[in-house]
């Protein structure tokens, strides 16, 4: 089964979170996780809006 590792990237701060995951179907599950916690992070913090932060997921190969 191929690896991935799931990189969660703000365009203000660069990487925030890298998890290794076994399997491509793991991976999108992982890598929707991972937008979900963020938002809800952002939800509970209230912070102030940050304009034009863009937050990507990155899902790389780690099976060359």
């Amino acid at each position: 089964m191929p690896t991935f590792s799931v990189v969660l990237v703000s365009s203000v701060t660069g990487e925030l979170a890298r998890r290794p995951v076994r399997g491509r179907t793991a991976a999108f599950q992982v890598a929707q996780r991972m937008l979900g916690d963020r938002a809800d992070d952002e939800l509970r913090n209230n912070p102030a809006p940050l304009h034009g932060e863009v937050i990507s997921i990155v899902i790389e190969s780690d099976d060359g």
